[in-house]
């Protein structure tokens, strides 16, 4: 399908082309998209996929339908707040030629990041799209794929055209068995006709006017400890990085815009929920730290690397500091407890050492004009 005018070309000019990516920048990485409003840097994180696979899972196991419930929230607010940070068109800026073409723009950029292949079917007046995906993150390693892939595509597609009442629908799973993984995103009473008892809903989804704090809190700054860029990491094939798949040591990788978390945390209110995701973030901080000898430079240089900011680690008497300045700064970062980082550090210092360490205490600042993290036992 030829691409030729204005809208659909945005996607692929300021997302698919080279350096709309940014990993040249210790402790940085982003997503540059010049929006129909105005340019965004969307900080990033590279994230295991283990994380989200291990989470459902845990989540699943322990809270079972209400857990699918929390997950899903999550994802759905996570994918608006993106589709709006990013200043996607919708269906009301453009007419019906302009959005089909920007829709499958999107699809091919979605899929050259996060699965082998991705088909879609628009139907423009329903407010609805159906999906089918192969090999997509996530979802064909616990067959469940309730916050990426349901929740938020799900997030994304209401934004877009402006319906919160859109919900995503799985009606097959390839983590289940099935040759590949279906999806239908569309308002809630169209999906009735195809299953109401496994329809799950969320309809409070918050819209920020306002990009400019963001982005002065998350704008580049020159770091002093962490000195490795993620760039530097994939010329030195400590990472791969090919067709949007990346790759350490046999296990696969992929850019996560830093909101999630911070989603995550704000929807995982109760203590049993930010247990499992404290822990979960404590094995992925041991598995991504296994073998590694040198604490302090590991702490520093991989975590900048990923996209955490500017690293520190110091050790006190009353044990171990670790600093990050230029975190990446969200909207819902003043009541963050900021419980995937902790987890993380906290994993990769025991896994180091051989000690358990449990980083618990929480310091923030933005005096500096930059999100600054204290975490500590």
């Amino acid at each position: 399908m030829p691409v030729k005018d204005k809208v659909a070309s945005w996607f692929i000019k300021n997302i698919v082309m080279p350096g709309s990516q940014i990993f040249n920048k210790p402790g940085f990485i982003s997503m540059h998209i010049t929006g129909l409003k105005s340019a965004v840097y969307l900080r990033e994180i590279v994230i295991p996929e283990f994380f989200f696979v291990n989470l459902e899972k845990k989540i699943i196991e322990k809270l079972d339908k209400n857990g699918a419930k929390l997950l899903y929230s999550a994802g759905k607010k996570f994918g608006y707040q993106y589709a709006q940070s990013g200043g996607f068109p919708t269906i009301n800026s453009v007419n019906q030629n302009l959005f089909e073409k920007f829709c499958y723009v999107l699809v091919r950029y979605t899929e050259s990041t996060y699965a082998n292949k991705i088909e879609h079917v628009l139907f423009y007046t329903k407010k609805r799209m159906d999906f089918l995906f192969d090999n997509f993150v996530i979802c064909p390693s616990n067959g469940l794929g309730y916050f990426l892939m349901e929740g938020g595509v799900a997030g994304i597609w209401s934004f877009i055209v402006q319906d919160k009442s859109v919900e995503g629908l799985k009606l097959e799973c390839q983590g289940r068995g099935d040759k590949l993984c279906k999806l239908i995103v569309a308002p809630k009473e169209e999906l009735k006709k195809f299953s109401s008892s496994d329809l799950k809903t969320e309809s409070i989804l918050e819209d920020f006017e306002s990009v400019s704090k963001y982005m002065g809190l998350n704008k580049f700054q020159v770091t002093q400890n962490s000195t490795v860029s993620f760039q530097k990491m994939l010329d030195t094939k400590t990472f791969s990085y090919k067709g949007g798949i990346i790759e350490r040591n046999g296990a696969r990788y992929f850019l996560c815009v830093s909101s999630a978390f911070f989603i995550l945390e704000k929807v995982f209110s109760d203590s049993v929920s930010l247990k499992i995701l404290f822990d979960v973030s404590f094995e992925t901080g041991g598995m991504i730290s296994k073998g590694e000898k040198k604490l302090s430079s590991f702490i520093s240089q991989y975590l900048g690397a990923l996209g955490w900011g500017d690293i520190t680690l110091l050790k006190r008497v009353d044990g171990y500091h670790v600093f990050s300045s230029f975190f990446p700064f969200n909207e819902y970062s003043a009541e963050s407890t900021f419980v995937v980082f902790r987890g993380l550090v906290s994993g990769i210092v025991s896994q180091i050492t051989g000690e358990k360490y449990f980083f618990k205490t929480v310091k923030t600042s933005v005096s500096q004009g930059h999100l600054s993290v204290e975490i500590s036992e």
